[in-house]
C-alpha cells in the first residue's frame, strides 16, 4: 500500500495485491519488480547444507530407522491450528496397519506443542519415534527430504516439505489454503468447511470438522 511515508522509504513499487496472491507468487512479484530480468525464470527451492544433511542422517542412524518413513508435524505456534491428539493418533495406527510405515513425531520444544505431542503420543497404540525438539530448521529440512509423506498442519514443516518436494497432506481451519498451501503436485490440502478450488474469500473453520476418513482417504491418495 502506497503511504506518504512509503513514498520516503521506497522509491519501486511492486504490482502485488497480497489477498488474491498465493505468498510465493507475492514474494516473486517482489523480486521480479527489483530485477525484471529474473520474471518468468524463477523456481523456488531450498539447496541444503552438508552438515544439515549429515545431521539429519545421524539422527535417523540413532533412531535406528532403516524403513521408509512418514513424517508427522502436528504443532504450529498458534493452538487454533491444532488437530484432535486422537485423530492423529488414529492416521498414525492406519499408516502403521495398511503400509508398514513407521512415523516419526517433529516438533519444536514449545511448552503447548511438547503437551499437544504428549496426548498424541498417550493414544498410540502402534510403534513410532519422537524427534520433536531434536532438530534446527535445517535439519528438519534434510529429515522431510527423505520421508515418503509429510503429514501435519499449517505451519513451516509443511513449507519445507513443498520446497523438498516431499509428498504432503495438510490440515487448514481458519488458514486459507489459497494464500499457504503447497504448490508441490503430490500433496492434499484438507481445509474444515471448504472445498477446493479455494479462493481469496473463503471463510474456513474449526480444526475438529475435518474427519479422519478425509484424512485416511488423502494418505492412501498419495501413498497408492
Amino acid at each position: 500500500q502506497r503511504t506518504k511515508m512509503g513514498t520516503l522509504a521506497y522509491s519501486q513499487f511492486a504490482d502485488s495485491p497480497v489477498r488474491v496472491r498465493h505468498t510465493v507468487d507475492h514474494y516473486l512479484d517482489l523480486v521480479h519488480a527489483a530485477f525484471p530480468e529474473t520474471k518468468g525464470s524463477l523456481d523456488p527451492s531450498l539447496q541444503l547444507p552438508d552438515d544439515a544433511c549429515a545431521a539429519a542422517e545421524k539422527l535417523l542412524r540413532e533412531a535406528r530407522i532403516t524403513a521408509p518413513f512418514v513424517i508427522v508435524h502436528p504443532g504450529t505456534a498458534r493452538h487454533e491450528k491444532y488437530w484432535l491428539p486422537e485423530r492423529w493418533a488414529d492416521v498414525i495406527g492406519f499408516l502403521d496397519a495398511e503400509f508398514g510405515l513407521v512415523s516419526i513425531l517433529t516438533g519444536s520444544q514449545d511448552p503447548k506443542e511438547r503437551e499437544h505431542l504428549s496426548r498424541i503420543k498417550s493414544a498410540l497404540r502402534c510403534n513410532y519415534i519422537d524427534v520433536s525438539g531434536k532438530t534446527d530448521l535445517l535439519g528438519l529440512a534434510a529429515v522431510i527430504k527423505g520421508a515418503r509423506l509429510v503429514c501435519g498442519v499449517d505451519t513451516a514443516a509443511i513449507h519445507l516439505a513443498d520446497a523438498m518436494k516431499t509428498p504432503s497432506l495438510v490440515l487448514f481451519g481458519p488458514t486459507n489454503p489459497y494464500h499457504w498451501c503447497p504448490r508441490h503436485t503430490r500433496s492434499v490440502i484438507l481445509r474444515a468447511r471448504t472445498r477446493p478450488p479455494f479462493t481469496p474469500q473463503q471463510k474456513g473453520g474449526p480444526m475438529e470438522d475435518i474427519s479422519v476418513t478425509s484424512v485416511i482417504e488423502g494418505v492412501k491418495e498419495l501413498l497408492v
